[in-house]
């Protein structure tokens, strides 16, 4: 294997999933080395988007679970087992998700006054320098995380705003950045957050928000933070029926889906003159719209319609997740509870098995698999300090202390 050209190996090697690359890794010392260099790590995730492979499953409340899956199988096969995680964040409860991008993700804790970075493939994590909470309680308090290739950096987004305590308001945001390793306030959001809970979806290099533009308005509009200009702007939602705003129980979903910004709207409508769920009078009701042209209004399309009875004390929420392999079908979430396959043809849902899932609701995101590895700045800095200057820095140490060296 030494004589193999080092080329050849990176091509064959690049081609293999996360989890046998870190088997791989005890082969021998070349290949240990070659897998963690920041070049290899790079072609690897390159090939793993462009080909739509090495799909995860995260998901959390209270924990967080994670499952493999395999788009290659076919859909009927597919079967998800999901294990608890140790996550870097425990024992703290109520842990948030914040998103995914390149194979890591964000969490934080509910105050999100500590945030950290996690891959939980390489199981490396790094925690954020911690940020200032405003004295107030806020009423909306938001986080976005995304990668900004202009300045080859990921970075954090952090939106405050709201009434507080003795009518202050609060309109601020924070970005922090991964090469500076520290947080810088910004301008804030010149739109009304229509949500307080739901983090930004990132997509095209872009955090999304769900806003209006006037206070109290039901119009509703997609904020669009910029990653590389640091600077908002809007998106026009599509000509979905207006009467949803009025409806029991909407909600306005942004997620990412095939690389596409897609809202999904999730309401009930009634039946009859009396909001009776015994009687199965509510129904629930999914659409998910599809933005085919990235910043276009017009290609706004509806993909997906789900109607069904409402089941007493069961939201019937749905998110929509990933493509089949041959894009024919949508594995959708239904009220953190259990998943499905929607046919885009016969338009239906085929649930599937999952094993391992937590007894309460949850909300799961899709991971890519990836290799990248976060550490804190210093011991990275402590790791490429040269071997003499740590010796020295040793003896030094020593020596402060009154110890004698024998020569």
């Amino acid at each position: 294997m030494a004589e193999f050209p080092t080329d050849l190996l990176t091509e064959i090697l690049s081609r293999l999933p996360v989890k046998s690359l870190l088997r791989c890794q005890l082969v021998c010392k070349s290949w240990n080395s070659l897998i963690k260099t920041p070049i290899f790590i790079k072609i690897h995730l390159n090939k793993s988007l462009i080909s739509n492979s090495d799909h995860h499953l995260l998901l959390f409340y209270p924990t967080f679970h994670f499952s493999e899956l395999d788009l290659d199988l076919d859909p009927h096969h597919i079967r998800l087992s999901f294990s608890e995680l140790n996550h870097p964040l425990k024992p703290h409860k109520g842990i948030q998700l914040i998103g995914s991008c390149n194979g890591v993700v964000c969490i934080s804790t509910v105050s999100k006054a500590r945030v950290v970075l996690y891959n939980p493939l390489t199981n490396s994590h790094l925690k954020l320098p911690s940020v200032a909470i405003p004295a107030h309680d806020p009423n909306k308090m938001v986080l976005g995380f995304g990668y900004d290739s202009s300045s080859n950096s990921c970075k954090v987004v952090r939106i405050v705003q709201g009434v507080g305590l003795l009518d202050n308001t609060t309109n601020n945001a924070q970005v922090y950045s991964y090469n500076d390793n520290s947080w810088r306030c910004i301008e804030g959001i010149p739109y009304y957050l229509y949500y307080g809970y739901y983090h930004g979806v990132l997509v095209n290099e872009g955090l999304h928000y769900v806003v209006t533009q006037e206070s109290h308005s039901e119009s509703l509009f997609i904020a669009r933070f910029d990653l590389a200009t640091e600077s908002f702007s809007l998106i026009e939602c599509p000509n979905y029926n207006e009467n949803l705003m009025s409806l029991f129980n909407s909600t306005f979903l942004l997620i990412e889906l095939g690389g596409c910004l897609c809202l999904m709207i999730n309401s009930c409508r009634f039946n009859g003159n009396l909001l009776d769920e015994f009687d199965n009078r509510v129904l629930v009701n999914a659409e998910l719209w599809v933005m085919k042209e990235y910043g276009d209004k017009e290609s706004w399309v509806k993909l997906l319609c789900i109607s069904q009875p409402k089941i007493v004390g069961i939201r019937k929420c749905a998110r929509a997740l990933v493509y089949s392999k041959d894009g024919r079908r949508v594995l959708i979430e239904i009220d953190g509870l259990e998943y499905g396959w929607y046919d885009l043809e016969l338009k239906h849902v085929e649930r599937i098995a999952a094993h391992g899932l937590p007894t309460e609701g949850f909300t799961t995101i899709t991971l890519l698999g990836s290799l990248v590895l976060l550490e804190d700045k210093v011991i990275i800095e402590r790791k490429t300090l040269p071997r003499n200057n740590k010796l020295k820095t040793v003896v030094d140490k020593f020596l402060s202390k009154g110890f004698k060296l024998r020569l």
